[in-house]
């Protein structure tokens, strides 16, 4: 196994029982041993994926995909319509309805999700702004002033 070897070497370098030096061409032997390491590690990932019974692919996506998820820095008011997303804990999903919402006037423009459950209740999520603070006097602000929320209506199930 590459792992072995590289291994067996690093061994070798760490009780000082080397070879005798002789001249070859570093940037060749560099490589070789570039490419041993990452077979080695190709065989450490194969070795983790059958022991741990894991695809280390999708591991790995799974891993690159969390770095797009939002941090949460702060919990929302008691108030705010975002507390009705912790209804969907249980739940199956059946359902969802993904797609711009109808226009409403004086509102910005905004997609929907609509997500329908197993057990007939319903959850959609629309988002709003303050965005129409930009025509009252534009000059006066700053984007921190601006904001975006979203808008969650429940429908409970069907009794």
């Amino acid at each position: 196994m590459a792992y072995d070897v590289v291994s067996e070497n690093r061994r070798k370098a760490t009780h000082g029982v080397r070879l005798a030096a002789e001249r070859y061409n570093a940037f060749e032997q560099f490589t070789r041993d570039l490419q041993l390491c990452v077979d080695g590690l190709k065989e450490l990932v194969s070795i983790l994926s059958r022991e741990l019974s894991i695809d280390a692919e999708n591991a790995i996506a799974r891993h690159d995909a969390r770095r797009a998820l939002p941090t949460i820095s702060a919990s929302p008011d008691p108030h705010f319509s975002i507390n009705e997303a912790s209804r969907m804990v249980g739940r199956t999903v059946e359902g969802v309805e993904v797609g711009h919402r109808s226009d409403i006037y004086g509102a910005h423009r905004s997609e929907a999700i609509i997500i329908h459950f197993t057990d007939g209740s319903i959850l959609g999520i629309d988002t709003g702004s303050n965005a129409g603070n930009l025509e009252i006097d534009h000059e006066q602000f700053k984007a921190d002033d601006f904001h975006v929320d979203f808008i969650l209506a429940w429908v409970p199930p069907k009794e």
